[in-house]
Parts: structure tokens; sequence; C-alpha cells
């Protein structure tokens, strides 16, 4: 069209961008006019050439586009890959298959073949190797047998040494905790017996020789033994018990009863006298737990060790 910019270069001769400033320039213009507006120009189906910012959009979406391009097709060889692996797996896995099955196969043919073999192929000089052969093998675990058996007498002669040593010991902590305890059991009272017994002996030795003056010591003597013996066992938690002596009747729980013959029927079962004392022993001893789980304390638990002996009233009618 030999447009000029400032009189001296020609349009064919302009670069795009010079183009460009020219073609707003001269749109401004027209614009100013009422003609060349974009309204105008699309009217007109006049396309203007893009500027640097729609270029560097459009440049931007191919290389996006490129690179989609380029994954998809990443994507398509690596399932190719996969699906020639999978093609290879399952003709490994029927080779696998094939060479198991093989095998079992020769297996069974073996086991075929052992039992088709008969007697008759075997020949002498085979039975004598085959007989030597498991007398070889039945010595040698006779022998292993026989270490086993010696090795387990050999322990168990080590352990029944262990036990019965153990059971020595036992035994004599046994004798010796017996002994211990017939020894505290028994102790006390054989002291007091012996104690009882040199009183006694202290007695007669002492007894004066003539009767008026021994008659008398000797009843004394007698009662302090008396007072001895109680004495001692109340060390024992015995204490001596009688019954009221205006209370005759006669209680069978506490008292035992001895028979003295009456004519009189309003003294029948009535106590007459005391023969001996009765005692009654006291012992220690600790009740169960309560149901709370609350420990009773120590208590005394009193016993009747021998009756009061009494002589008791028997009516017997004369005529009879």
């Amino acid at each position: 069209m030999g447009f000029l910019i400032s009189g001296k270069k020609e349009v064919s001769k302009m670069s795009d961008k010079e183009k460009i400033s020219l073609l707003k320039s001269l749109q401004t213009n027209l614009e100013e006019e009422g003609c060349w507006t974009a309204e105008w120009l699309s009217e007109q189906n006049i396309t203007l050439p893009k500027c640097g910012e729609e270029e560097e959009e459009e440049r931007q979406l191919a290389e996006t586009h490129k690179k989609l391009t380029d994954t998809i097709a990443e994507l398509e060889k690596q399932e190719k890959e996969k699906e020639a692996l999978d093609r290879e797996y399952q003709e490994l896995s029927a080779k696998l298959k094939e060479i198991r099955q093989n095998i079992a196969e020769g297996e069974k043919e073996l086991q075929e073949e052992k039992k088709t073999v008969t007697p008759s192929t075997t020949t002498p000089l085979d039975l004598n190797e085959l007989k030597n052969e498991l007398q070889s093998n039945l010595t040698q675990i006779l022998e292993t047998l026989s270490g086993k058996i010696e090795h387990e007498n050999h322990e168990l002669t080590r352990i029944l040494d262990k036990v019965e040593d153990k059971l020595m010991r036992k035994e004599a902590d046994l004798q010796g905790f017996q002994e211990d305890s017939y020894l505290k059991a028994t102790a006390p009272f054989l002291k007091q017996f012996i104690h009882l017994g040199d009183m006694m002996r202290k007695v007669v030795e002492e007894n004066p020789t003539d009767t008026e003056t021994s008659a008398p010591y000797l009843l004394k003597q007698f009662e302090q033994l008396i007072d001895s013996i109680d004495f001692i066992l109340r060390d024992f938690s015995v204490e001596v018990f009688r019954h009221d002596e205006e209370d005759t009747r006669f209680d069978p729980h506490t008292q035992q009863s001895f028979d003295y013959l009456a004519d009189d029927i309003t003294l029948d079962k009535k106590i007459r006298r005391t023969i001996n004392p009765g005692y009654i022993w006291t012992l220690p001893y600790i009740l169960r737990a309560k149901a709370n789980g609350e420990a009773h304390p120590l208590k005394e638990y009193r016993m009747i060790f021998r009756c009061e002996q009494v002589e008791c009233y028997k009516y017997m009618d004369k005529k009879q």
C-alpha cells in the first residue's frame, strides 16, 4: 500500500512491532473520526495481528500441550510394557506349572517302578550285602542306645544320690525338730516333778523321830505339798475348781458322781461331799477370720481337764 514512516521507510520493510505500532496509531486516529474501532474492524472481517503477551500465552499453551502429549505417549508406552510383562509372567507361570507336573509324574513313575521290582531279580550276593548292611546299622543303633542308656543311668544315679542326700538331711532336721519339740513340751513338767520330788525327799529327811512331833509336822508338810502341786498346775494354766458347798445339785457336765446309799428319798441325787476337785485347763487359740476379713484377737479357750469327783446320795429302800 506504500505507507511511509516519516517519509523514510515503506510498510513492507517494517517489522511486526513497527507495523503494530503504526496500526495502533492509525486506529487511534480513525477511532477519533468514528471508524476502525474494534466493532468496525469485526464487521469488516479484519483481524489485527496479536501483541507480545498473546504470543507468549500461545507459546506456553503450545508447550503445555506438547508436554501433555509426551506424557500420554509415555503412559501408553508403559502400559504396553506392562502388558508385555504380564504376558511373560503368565508364560513363566505356565512353564513352572508344567515343570511341577512333570516332577510329580516322574516321582509317581519311580514309585511304580519300585513296586514292580520282584525278589527274583535279587541275587544271593545282594541279599548278603543287604544283610551285612542291616547288621551294621543294627549294631550302630544298639551302640547308640547303649550309650544313651548308660548316660541316663549315670544321670539317674546322680539324681537318686542327690535325692537321698536331701532325704537324709530332711530326716535329720525332722529328728532334731521332734527332739526339740518333745523337749520343749515335756521339760517344764519334768522340772516341776523333780522339784516336787526334792520337796517330798526333804520332808522325809527332816521328819522328827517322836510321834507327837512327827504327826503335826507331816500334816503341815503335806498341806504345803498340795499347795505346791496347785501352784505347779497354775504354771501350766490348770486351775482347781469345786462346787459351792451350799449348792447340792449334781451337774453332769462338770461333775463325776459316786453313789452313797441313803434311805431318805429327799436326799436322792444330792451331793454329799467332794472326793477330789476338778481341773480346768485354759488354752489359747485363734478364732477364724470374720466374713469381712478382720481377724479376731487372741482369745482363751477353757476346757474341763477333769471333772470334779463328788459323792452323791442314792436312795435305797430298806424293804428291798
